[in-house]
């Protein structure tokens, strides 16, 4: 199974990193292939031309190759202002549709006990999925983790929720 880790935010020294990187960890070590999209690479703003494995090169390329290819992919995302990161909206509307096609969607937030931003992934995600009659999932289930104390255990559990759904979907 190919596993793409979205990453929810471009600041330096980003918490939400923390967890992206645990849960790449504890991937890897399930045999799962794993990859990690930061979101440096997408720091053009939309204008219009969306951006796909074609029209790329670089890392942008090979992040949308590891999302292209990838069966299950889990946005980590932390709270700005009640609502998800410019960063991973501005990816949201980059990215073509077509990218998003036969996949399992999972949703962790970066917060100590709210989920704001990454329901809001979600729910763009959610329009995204139907806007070409792509069939994929959006998991019902939405995990928080403390950033500050990353919940090993919390992380695993949540993955294995994940890799149990996708293997009913593939």
């Amino acid at each position: 199974m190919k596993l793409t880790i979205i990453n929810g935010s471009n600041r330096i020294q980003n918490r939400t990193l923390i967890i992206s990187t645990s849960l790449a960890k504890i991937a890897k070590d399930q045999k799962l292939i794993t990859n990690l999209i930061t979101l440096e690479n997408f720091t053009t703003l939309f204008r219009g031309d969306y951006l796909d494995v074609s029209n790329t090169n670089g890392d942008q390329k090979s992040d949308l190759i590891a999302l292209d290819e990838a069966d299950l992919v889990i946005f980590v995302v932390p709270i700005y202002h009640h609502s998800l990161t410019s960063a991973i909206k501005n990816f949201l509307d980059l990215v073509d549709v077509n990218l998003y096609a036969n996949k399992v969607f999972g949703y962790i937030s970066s917060h100590e006990s709210k989920d704001f931003g990454v329901r809001e992934v979600k729910v763009n995600v959610d329009g995204i999925i139907p806007y070409r009659k792509h069939i994929s999932i959006s998991m019902p289930r939405i995990e928080i983790v403390d950033y500050n104390e990353p919940n090993l255990e919390r992380i695993k559990s949540y993955l294995n929720y994940c890799i149990s759904f996708t293997s009913k979907f593939l």
